[in-house]
């Protein structure tokens, strides 16, 4: 699967109100990226899903996947590209200890 156009197109989904097709293409991410160790594309994924989870009130499959996208060890050069998924995972595990 080429992960670049297969995370576009989740998100794609996610804009058009194709949730659940987005869920599903994500988790196929998430787990190609798991089993080829790429970090970028797991960060990605995981954020995502966690978003995904944190805006359905899943609060604990959504800390799963946001402590994976921040806990990630990541490859030289791709913090900078991944900053962005990595300070909403942050943010959103802040809102998550202030639930509780």
């Amino acid at each position: 699967m080429n992960l670049d156009a297969a995370f576009r197109k989740a998100l794609i989904y996610l804009d058009t109100g194709k949730e659940e097709a987005a869920k599903e293409l994500l988790d196929a991410i998430y787990q190609e990226s798991l089993e080829t160790d790429d970090s970028l594309h797991l960060v990605q994924s995981s954020c995502a899903l966690g978003q995904y989870y944190y805006n359905r009130d899943e609060f604990t499959n959504a800390r799963h996947y946001l402590d994976i996208t921040v806990s990630t060890p990541l490859e030289e050069g791709l913090d900078d590209l991944l900053a962005y998924e990595i300070n909403v995972a942050n943010e959103l595990l802040l809102e998550l200890d202030a639930k509780n």
